[in-house]
């Protein structure tokens, strides 16, 4: 018997052997390398191949080259044209689609490296290296608002460096029952939206909602006479006693989680983007709360489960996201529209309009009221519930005389006692203004004038009354003395700045 080569079994004879010693056709050596190279070329170039090994060359596709083709380019580089896992890479459900993947990426990762720096570059450097780090746009918190603890944290009334409303009206929140507060906003006037900072984080209230204050949030049953702080918190959503609707919603507030807007059981995907539902109302309605862009869907099962960013509101039961479902033609879908800054919402009683509320991590006290049957109000006088924008009072210019218009009291409605009380005064609106000082001699023979106080003031957590100082035996009290030393001005107006 001769040998064979152990993968063609082409015929091998031994040494002087001639090539018919043992009987076997010499040319079938040749005809067996011609057929494993035709499978070959079948294979890997022409198609056709029918072996087993040649089928997993090929794939699906009539040979290799062909299937080499479908993801690589003649020059050897990379085609992402039939390979739309790898194409969809450059797709962003929040940011939308990019030229490609490496765009995408880098855009993304940018975001994240503004986002985590304090500033983005060195100030004083114009060849700037450093990258900022999270801990260092902690520190610049820290710097403009001392550091947090839970004896003092951000969101504690007495924190007087840190303001929690930072944008809006002025007066936005009004009793509209003897526990029920609105705080007022239009979606359709971004003025009008209140935009807070709970430590460092911005959130806004865009639509007007009414906050039952049947209970606090601990659970505390409340009765007119109670006092209680109003808060933002960035936690604690779907508290079980804290109940809202919309200032529209002519029905009964309820438990909700206020990121929530709307939701359903009905969606429908058609396309790489579209989104369908019968019982939506995303343009809103006297009960349902609007959808805008910027908003997150989320999908809670299936194939195309995952959260996506709302692009735009074609018409009340429809909108599209941005970048492509992860599935679609799809139907029944359950669903939900989130807003991520919107704050939740609740109250907390007091003993009485002295006492602090407490501190709660997260929390931001925006407002203090009275529960009374003519209407929630604020406390005391029935003034303004809310906290001023910046946690800073400025009563304007007022206008005052020696004669009748002391003591004059200001409700600055800081929630705290003030860490900071100035005053003003002017003799009209066409002069300069003074500090309320006059000018006395003081002593008896002495003809040297100082300038002493000429009006007081004390405060509570509501208000601050400023009242006239005595100017002497036989001298006339006046609002300030003017530069000449001299002048005494007794008619005129006042302002007071009050800071927490």
């Amino acid at each position: 018997m001769p040998n064979y080569s152990s993968y063609l079994n082409l015929i091998k004879p031994f040494l002087g052997e001639f090539p018919d010693s043992w009987d076997q056709p010499w040319a079938d050596n040749m005809e067996k390398i011609d057929v494993f190279c035709q499978e070959l070329d079948k294979a890997l170039v022409s198609g056709g191949g029918t072996t087993a090994l040649y089928s997993v060359l090929k794939g699906t596709k009539p040979s290799l080259a062909d299937r080499l083709a479908v993801s690589i380019y003649s020059d050897g580089t990379l085609n992402l044209d039939n390979s739309p896992s790898i194409a969809n890479l450059s797709s962003s459900s929040v940011n939308g689609t990019f030229t490609s993947p490496r765009d995408r990426f880098e855009f993304e990762e940018f975001e994240i490296w503004h986002a985590r720096s304090p500033g983005h570059d060195d100030r004083f450097s114009t060849t700037p290296t450093a990258q900022g780090y999270l801990d260092e746009g902690l520190a610049q918190r820290v710097r403009e608002c001392k550091p947090e603890t839970f004896a003092q944290a951000i969101s504690s009334p007495a924190r007087y460096n840190c303001s929690g409303r930072i944008q809006g009206q002025n007066i936005y929140m009004a009793g509209v029952a003897s526990n029920e507060v609105v705080l007022a906003a239009s979606i359709g006037s971004p003025s009008s939206w209140s935009v807070y900072n709970i430590d460092g984080y911005l959130f806004r209230i865009r639509q007007g909602i009414v906050l039952n204050m049947a209970n606090d949030s601990a659970g505390t049953a409340l009765v007119n006479g109670d006092i209680v702080y109003l808060f933002i918190q960035r936690g604690d959503y779907g508290n079980a006693f804290s109940k809202f609707k919309l200032s529209s919603d002519p029905g009964t507030a309820a438990v909700k989680d206020l990121r929530r807007l709307q939701e359903g059981t009905d969606g429908a995907l058609s396309g790489n983007s579209s989104f369908s539902s019968a019982s939506a109302a995303f343009s809103g309605s006297s009960t349902k709360w609007s959808v805008l862009p910027g908003d997150c869907l989320v999908i809670t099962g299936g194939t195309a489960a995952g959260r996506y960013l709302v692009d735009a509101v074609p018409t009340a039961n429809s909108l599209t996201i941005r970048g492509i479902f992860r599935a679609t033609s799809l139907s029944g879908v359950s669903w939900y529209i989130e807003d991520n800054s919107h704050p939740n919402l609740g109250c907390i009683k007091v003993t009485d309009a002295y006492a602090d509320p407490p501190v709660v991590a997260g929390r931001v006290y925006i407002g203090r009221g009275q529960l009374d049957a003519g209407g929630f109000m604020g406390v005391g006088s029935g003034g303004e519930i809310a906290f001023p924008n910046g946690d800073v009072y400025d009563s304007g210019w007022y206008g005052v005389n020696v004669a009748g218009g002391f003591p004059a009291t200001f409700e600055h409605n800081l929630g705290v006692l003030p860490s900071h009380v100035e005053i003003f005064a002017r003799e009209s609106a066409a002069t300069e203004s003074y500090q309320p000082m006059v000018a006395r001699l003081l002593g008896l023979g002495g003809t040297e004038k100082y300038r002493v106080p000429s009006m007081i003031h004390y405060a509570d957590k509501h208000h601050i009354t400023v009242i006239l100082a005595m100017s002497g035996l036989g001298v006339v009290p006046a609002l300030f003395t003017k530069s000449d030393n001299t002048t005494d001005v007794t008619f005129g107006q006042i302002r007071v700045i009050a800071r927490r």
